[in-house]
């Protein structure tokens, strides 16, 4: 998290089986600055990515 902290990341992402959820999710944590560029914490959010892994075909739904 230090290249988060000091401004040479804007994010880290990373993806693993939790055992505790038995399922696949995907951890994005986002760097959070003020107006003037200060950093101020750092946002963590989880995904949930098992039923993307359960897909079977190769089908892409394009967005209009």
């Amino acid at each position: 998290m230090k290249g988060l902290r000091e401004g040479s990341k804007d994010k880290y992402e990373m993806w693993f089986k939790s055992e505790s959820r038995g399922k696949f999710v995907h951890i994005t944590y986002a760097a959070v600055h003020d107006e003037e560029g200060e950093f101020q914490g750092v946002l963590e959010y989880v995904q949930d990515i098992q039923p993307y892994r359960e897909i079977d075909t190769d089908y892409f739904r394009g967005l209009e």
